[in-house]
């Protein structure tokens, strides 16, 4: 399954680094994260946000515990089986 991941950061010599975590701070509550994910039919970033409906009759989000920038390492390999099954 192909999934789509999002997050967010301040990298240690930002320009703006105290405006940056107030942007990510209000983004993080589970109020305003219901409103993002809601809106996007997105799984919730924090954990104490209740999942869209119709994301919630899928079951538990099962993770995998992969080292997401090993899979960067081999993308020929990794797009195969997107590729054959006509994901564009």
């Amino acid at each position: 399954m192909h999934v789509n991941i999002s997050g967010a950061g301040v990298i240690v010599h930002a320009k703006h680094c105290a405006n940056a975590i107030k942007l990510t701070e209000f983004l993080s509550p589970s109020e305003v994260q219901q409103l993002l994910a809601n809106s996007h039919f997105e799984a919730p970033a924090n954990p104490h946000t209740p999942v869209y409906p119709s994301l919630a009759k899928w079951g538990q989000f099962k993770q995998d515990n992969m080292n997401v920038a090993a899979a960067s390492e081999l993308p020929a390999v990794a797009i195969k089986p997107a590729d054959r099954a006509g994901y564009k």
